[in-house]
């Protein structure tokens, strides 16, 4: 059991608290000086951190926006600091700060802005203390409340599964509502999510059609959270009878932080090519050769001679090995994975390793 952190708070005057699960919020406005471990944390030795140890220039971090907070998200006693930049609606920045050798150090900064770290989700598997970060951005919609199961693994931020909570779109006088849920069963170790999807009168917010509910099973396996399919699971032995298989790659397509949409290649030979489409954390094939053109252009409009414009950004996953590396690719990528089996020959033979095509 973590033995429990006493902090300080100085605010005109001494305030004892004791720390335990509950984190502490501190804000740019605030004049609050935190004791953590017998150092002192404020407002401005946080921004201080980041101007020092972040990826960006001194100058490009809205400091106006800056909060921290005070958790222990991983298996020691030593408290970490979570400090998030709010720079509007749907764009901020967020940082670890892990502490070693008796300093604190940045572990993790993410262009993403998180509204809001819950602890636990109440998930205990293989020694790892999982935390829930929410993320709001823009998308194409109104707004997309996204949750990310994460946790600490090596001093780095890992995470495990990412979902939808709540997006809002509307257009033509309706009102379209994307909700999403999980639960975690201890007894079988799975993770059980669901989506439902909702259309309303944009001015009566009068359900006009139930689209329906999409379910999915997740195993813990490699650090994440893979989908099960076509299996069922033993609640005594926790054993899939389905094989989980990862993607062999996954292409994400990141534009102004919000991601637009995934392509997932299962398999890839010389005579055979198996891929899917995650668009918005949606898995689903293409029906038709026009929605095919249409997704394909999503990718290809970010592409210009073969180079990637520099905001936007393809992430690639290789197997279990994480790898995100910005990289070129040609102008028909998705045609020429398919037409052309002298480049499927040259991805295939670059596919697990950091490559430029």
């Amino acid at each position: 059991m973590l033995k429990r952190k006493l902090i300080i708070l100085i605010l005109g005057f001494m305030l004892p608290i004791i720390f335990t699960s509950a984190p502490i919020y501190v804000y740019a406005s605030d004049n609050i000086r935190l004791i953590v471990d017998g150092n002192e944390v404020n407002i401005e030795l946080v921004k201080s951190w980041i101007m020092e140890q972040g990826a960006e220039e001194d100058s490009s971090y809205y400091f106006d926006g800056l909060s921290f907070e005070v958790v222990n998200l991983d298996e020691d006693d030593d408290l970490e600091i979570i400090a998030t930049i709010d720079g509007g609606v749907h764009l901020g920045q967020f940082f670890i700060f892990d502490k070693a050798d008796g300093k604190y150090k940045l572990i993790a900064e993410k262009p993403q802005k998180i509204e809001k770290v819950n602890l636990p989700p109440s998930i205990n598997l293989d020694g790892k203390k999982f935390f829930a970060l929410i993320e709001r951005t823009g998308g194409t919609g109104l707004d997309i409340y996204y949750e990310h199961i994460a946790y600490l693994e090596d001093r780095k931020l890992k995470i495990a599964w990412t979902g939808v909570q709540k997006e809002r779109d509307a257009n033509l006088g309706l009102y379209n509502l994307r909700i999403g849920n999980y639960q975690y069963n201890p007894e079988n170790q799975l993770l059980y999510t669901w989506e439902s999807r909702f259309e309303h009168d944009i001015e009566t917010m009068d359900i006009l059609e139930n689209k329906g509910t999409v379910t999915k099973v997740y195993q813990f396996v490699d650090g994440k959270f893979v989908e099960v399919r076509g299996g069922s699971a033993n609640s005594k032995t926790s054993e899939i009878d389905t094989k989980i298989e990862p993607p062999i790659l996954k292409m994400k397509l990141m534009v102004n932080y919000g991601m637009e949409a995934e392509l997932l290649i299962d398999e890839i030979t010389e005579e055979k090519l198996n891929y899917r489409y995650f668009d918005f954390q949606h898995n689903y094939k293409p029906s038709n050769k026009q929605e095919e053109m249409a997704i394909n252009e999503m990718f290809e409009r970010v592409v210009e001679d073969g180079h990637l414009f520099p905001k936007y950004t393809f992430h690639f996953y290789v197997h279990t090995a994480e790898q995100d590396v910005e990289v070129k690719v040609p102008n028909g990528f998705i045609d020429k994975l398919k037409n052309d089996h002298e480049f499927r020959s040259k991805v295939i033979s670059k596919i697990n390793q950091p490559f430029d095509i």
